[in-house]
């Protein structure tokens, strides 16, 4: 008689399920106390699975592990031990994800980075762990002569409901920091400081300071939003007509009609 097999592909999907069943049937050794596969200092509701504590050594299918404090410790070490700037922007960052207030000061020493990438990820993972402790540090990366740190810092800062991390940008030279910041605008003194250096902007930086006026339905700002109708220049225009429509400019209808 011919016995059916099962294709490799179908064992493999059913083996996460098959260990999640064992997991869930099987008692723990009997030398083992079950108080053994938990934590101190953890309730049952909340409490990382044990992997190895158990009658197996792999997690059931679903089961998320807690993050432990002690991944900061190794991460911290691996830092400090100076690799490659690319190995730690990977560290600074894998810091960020993980979410443990520890990581925080961490961070912050990596802000003073001799590599940029690294700056810059720091300021990122600062964003990410939103605690206000990095406030400070990041206020001074905004002074940063990498432009990529700088910008990692004003979209840092505006986690922490904080407009001067917007101001500083809309003033920067460059205008790849004015163009962060006009995507984070949110108040009329934004508004003001984005008016006042329209006229020496490049056409792209015109339309993504166009946008970030549109923002403010009852805008004072119709006029010169109005004024870009008469743009060459096609994105410009249009941004233009879009603004409007946002800003629901009806007294600018009639000049938007003749592009119809």
């Amino acid at each position: 008689m011919r016995m059916f097999q099962l294709p490799h592909a179908a064992i493999a999907l059913m083996m996460p399920w098959a260990m999640a069943a064992l997991a869930q049937t099987s008692p723990a050794p009997a030398s083992q106390p079950a108080s053994a596969t938990m934590p101190a200092g953890h309730t049952a509701a909340k409490a990382p699975f044990a992997f190895g504590l158990a009658n197996y050594d792999i997690p059931p299918f679903g089961v998320q592990p807690a993050t432990p404090a002690r991944v900061i410790d190794l991460l911290s070490q691996a830092l400090a031990s100076k690799p490659v700037a690319s190995r730690r922007v990977e560290l600074v960052r894998d810091l960020g994800e993980s979410g443990l207030p520890a990581a925080v000061q961490v961070v912050i020493g990596a802000m003073s980075d001799p590599d940029p990438a690294v700056r810059a990820q720091a300021a990122k993972a600062a964003s990410t762990l939103a605690d206000p402790a990095a406030v400070p540090s990041l206020r001074l990366l905004l002074a940063d002569a990498d432009v990529s740190v700088r910008i990692e810092a004003i979209q840092a800062g505006a986690i922490f409901d904080d407009p001067a991390f917007v101001t500083a940008g809309l003033d920067d030279k460059d205008e790849s920091c004015f163009r962060a910041s006009c995507a984070l605008a949110s108040a009329s003194e934004h508004d003001a400081r984005i008016i006042a250096r329209y006229p020496t902007l490049s056409m792209g930086s015109k339309v993504i300071a166009i946008r970030a006026i549109a923002r403010r339905e009852g805008s004072p700002h119709v006029q010169l939003v109005a004024d870009q109708l008469a743009s060459a220049d096609v994105p410009l225009l249009v941004e233009a007509m879009n603004a409007l429509a946002k800003m629901k400019a009806v007294q600018q209808f009639a000049a938007v009609r003749q592009f119809l």
